[in-house]
């Protein structure tokens, strides 16, 4: 009996500590998401200003 329990034990924790990284490398991520977001929007930005830069109109 005491085999089992610590068996059973053992697998819980190493269910609980694989759901806790699968959780983990779904914020990371979207936090991984979010910086290459950020990265495009400010290149785009960045480039839009040096367009307008180098052909004025009017």
């Amino acid at each position: 009996m005491f085999w089992t329990f610590l068996l059973a034990t053992t697998f819980a924790a190493s269910f609980v500590k694989l759901g806790a990284t699968a959780a983990m490398v779904g914020v990371l991520s979207l936090a991984l998401k979010c910086a290459v977001l950020a990265i495009a929007v400010l290149t785009f930005a960045l480039l839009g200003r040096t367009s307008a830069k180098a052909c004025p109109r009017g």
